[in-house]
């Protein structure tokens, strides 16, 4: 899990993983700091927060090479691409299976934590990468004089 502090750094972040990992990388998955807020909040017992503090974005990022040694010096590299260029402020890495579970489950417990709210509209949209949290932000304005209403993005 890494975090960034806007969400230009995220397309960043996604192009470095994309560039430095390349065939190794099999999944990246976007959490806003509501949604991740929310499911710290809901699920205490299940999900804690890997990192000191909360961050405007979290990116997950799970690699599945076939090769252990290649596969760290590629994200390694990755790591050092982000750090260094800024597009990643704060970082952590699983160090086994049982650590990369715990770590998922911050994005799997999302959809559980927004359906436990009194009143849910999800939907799936495609827009431009580069857009997709423009929507986010559109959406939250237009609904932010409705009691109760929160809007997340994932």
């Amino acid at each position: 899990v890494v975090a960034c502090a806007s969400f230009p750094q995220v397309l960043q972040a996604v192009a470095t993983a994309r560039q430095h990992l390349a065939e190794i990388l099999s999944a990246l998955e976007l959490l806003d700091e509501a949604s991740f807020t929310l499911v710290l909040s809901t699920f205490p017992d299940l999900v804690r927060n890997p990192m000191e503090g909360t961050h405007p974005f979290y990116l997950l990022i799970e690699t599945s090479g076939s090769r252990a040694e290649h596969d760290q010096e590629k994200l390694e590299g990755f790591l050092e691409a982000v750090m260094s260029d800024g597009s990643v402020v704060d970082g952590v890495l699983a160090a086994d299976s049982t650590q990369a579970k715990s770590l998922w489950k911050l994005r799997e417990k999302v959809p559980l934590a927004i359906a436990a709210a009194p009143a849910v509209f999800k939907y799936d949209i495609s827009v431009p990468q580069k857009d997709m949290y423009s929507l986010v932000e559109a959406t939250r304005s237009r609904l932010a004089s409705l009691p109760a209403a929160s809007v997340f993005g994932y």
